[in-house]
């Protein structure tokens, strides 16, 4: 069973089925409704248009909505990303993400391209009013709240 569908069914058995909604749709359609809470976990830096992809979900955030994005941590040059993490991020940079989007036509930004200042860049372009990195201490991701 797809992820997507396998989180629907573990909300309805939670008894959470009538207060959130798993949604699989291509960005390029527009937004599939509004919501209070909009999230995406390990997804900007795969899309073919990341600008195209934070819109379509600022689009789909209620008024007073908030989005939740978790993304690889990455420093603004792509050089910097040391440690244990560096050569793990740029090799699937490579073979995985950029590729993702390439494939489709897109900019091919890769993990390592989503760096705290392009996506408070990309935010800001998308018509969004803040960008406030929540500190998690984690070795490979960064979380950010955007409204």
């Amino acid at each position: 069973m797809p992820n997507i569908e396998q989180a629907g069914v573990n909300a309805k058995e939670a008894g959470v089925d009538r207060n959130i909604t798993f949604k699989h749709w291509n960005m390029d359609e527009g937004s599939p409704g509004q919501y209070d809470i909009v999230a995406t976990f390990d997804l900007i830096h795969d899309l073919p248009n990341p600008a195209l992809g934070l819109r379509t979900l600022k689009q789909s955030m209620a008024q007073d909505g908030m989005f939740l994005l978790m993304d690889i941590e990455a420093t603004e040059d792509p050089v910097d990303n040391s440690g244990p993490y560096g050569v793990f991020k740029l090799g699937i940079s490579l073979h995985f993400c950029m590729t993702t989007s390439m494939w489709q036509g897109g900019e091919g930004m890769g993990t390592v391209g989503l760096s705290d200042s392009v996506l408070r860049n990309l935010c800001a372009e998308a018509g969004f009013s803040e960008v406030q990195k929540i500190n998690i201490k984690h070795p490979l991701n960064s979380l950010y709240l955007i409204t």
